[in-house]
């Protein structure tokens, strides 16, 4: 048995000794086609930093002496269009699509809202009749504009919600491989393995 050890470690050092420096051996066994495992890939970091940006863009904007309205408007093209562009760098051209008609759609729809289910606070000037004959114009229909501001916060929030937490991700399938390879080294070899998981 100790001769059979013997024989094995020589002819694995000889083997080492007859390499060139750097040359690595390998042993590629006959594997089957790689395991494809489901994998959720988020990249909804990135939706709520270019929010976060944007908003920021917004609010401080008026607070600038020089550039408030071009920071403002910035901040407001950034809104409405990062998303959708993030989602497009991701090869998700149906997520941005979804994303920009979110952004577009709700805070309208809310504000709608808002304006006809908020407090009445508009104000309009009526004219009394005169000589019995009925004045023209009137108030017609009061809204809220409180209403309708708070209601385009509203929808605003949602669109970033939904596409934060529903668009931001995807599933795809990676395959999981393996390799092994034994390299010299001085007074023996490496082993070493490798994989994507």
């Amino acid at each position: 048995m100790r001769i059979v050890v013997i024989a094995t470690l020589l002819a694995m050092t000889s083997m080492a000794a007859a390499q060139a420096p750097g040359q690595t051996l390998s042993w590629d066994p006959e594997l089957p086609p790689p395991r494809l495992e489901p994998v959720t890939v988020s990249y909804r970091g990135q939706i709520i930093t270019a929010d976060i940006v944007a908003l920021g863009l917004m609010v401080l904007g008026p607070q600038s002496d020089e550039h408030g309205l071009s920071l403002s408007g910035l901040g407001f093209t950034g809104w409405f269009l990062a998303a959708p562009l993030i989602h497009a760098a991701h090869g998700r051209g149906g997520a941005a699509a979804k994303s920009l008609g979110l952004r577009i759609g709700l805070p309208i729809l809310g504000g709608i809202a808002g304006y006809r289910l908020g407090p009445d606070d508009t104000s309009c000037v009526y004219t009394p009749a005169v000589d019995g004959r009925p004045s023209e114009g009137g108030c017609g229909d009061h809204g809220s504009v409180i209403g309708a501001l708070l209601g385009i916060a509203a929808g605003a929030g949602t669109a970033m919600y939904i596409d934060a937490k529903y668009l931001a991700r995807y599933q795809t399938e990676r395959a999981v491989t393996w390799s092994a390879g034994i390299a010299p080294m001085r007074g023996g070899a490496s082993l070493s393995f490798s994989g994507s998981f």
